[in-house]
């Protein structure tokens, strides 16, 4: 069965929702595992809105601490809780986080039916996540509080094997293992052959990198290089740029050189003023530095490739 390798956008707005848009959340499929970034209020709505089972999300990452990006997230769990949930849920915030959640199901009196592990991080560049299949690394932005991105990328697979390579040149079986690792190839007489005979390249492992609230910061190319498709906030035009600059916030002419900078694949811009009823000019303005960005229209899934 093919892995599905996608982002699902539940909300696009800035610090305000609009009769349309709303606050910030996403859902990535990747390599096997759901996640959720970002939990802005009314996000639980949005997942019924577009038919996905919040049930099954094992993971949610938020970015910081600012209402429009977390505020959802104790109805979440609440109606996970009302609903039966068993399987465990995991939840990776800046510090804060914990007393929030605590401080709410203490005065609610919520006593849940699953297991919660809330893992506090710092603003820092760390690997915080690692499972059979994905590495997720956080990366500090340039905002008004601690905020962090995020940087999903599989873990490299093994070579394949060329079946019929390696029954042309009698190789048993025990080898297989060892080739898959890349190692070259020594029959019995000791002829050493290349590995490269007996095995295809492996496939490039998917990444997706994920910005939230920040200024540009040129900083960041390492931690977003390469990647199939980058989310960056786009809150305002650039006629806005200083306003931008003082709210610690980007425009659409800022992501796009990032984006442009660091290569990445493909751009999707969002997190956009409730000033800006219509969103066209903001998909221009990027499109004429990089030409590969999508805007973060909400219930729309864009492939990783």
């Amino acid at each position: 069965m093919k892995v599905d390798y996608s982002l699902t956008v539940l909300g696009s707005s800035s610090a305000t929702p609009t009769e349309n848009r709303h606050h910030s959340a996403f859902i990535l499929k990747f390599a096997g595992h759901k996640f959720m970034i970002d939990c802005g209020e009314g996000t639980q709505n949005r997942c019924l809105q577009y038919d996905i089972n919040f049930q099954r999300i094992e993971t949610i990452f938020i970015s910081h601490l600012h209402g429009d990006h977390y505020l959802g997230l104790p109805g979440l769990i609440n109606s996970m809780n009302l609903y039966s949930r068993k399987k465990e849920l995991t939840i990776y915030g800046l510090k804060g986080i914990r007393e929030l959640l605590e401080t709410n199901f203490r005065i609610s009196q919520v006593q849940l039916r699953f297991d919660l592990h809330i893992i506090e991080l710092e603003a820092e560049r760390k690997l915080i996540y690692e499972s059979e299949s994905t590495l997720v690394y956080s990366f500090p932005l340039e905002h008004r509080i601690p905020c962090i991105g995020f940087r999903f990328e599989e873990k490299t697979s093994q070579r394949k094997l060329n079946t019929d390579a390696c029954d042309h040149y009698l190789v048993s079986v025990d080898w297989y293992s060892r080739l898959k690792e890349g190692e070259d190839y020594c029959d019995a007489s000791g002829t050493l052959f290349p590995n490269r005979l007996f095995t295809f390249e492996p496939t490039d492992p998917h990444r997706y990198v994920h910005i939230s609230d920040t200024r540009p910061n040129a900083q960041l190319k390492a931690d977003i290089s390469e990647a199939d498709l980058m989310y960056h906030e786009a809150t305002f035009l650039d006629n806005l740029s200083d306003r931008a600059h003082e709210t610690f916030h980007s425009t659409a002419f800022q992501a796009a050189k990032v984006a442009k900078g660091a290569e990445v694949h493909q751009l999707i811009i969002g997190h956009f003023s409730s000033r800006y009823k219509e969103l066209t000019a903001h998909l221009q303005e990027a499109q004429t530095i990089f030409k590969p960005t999508m805007l973060a229209i909400e219930g729309q899934i864009f492939p990783l490739r």
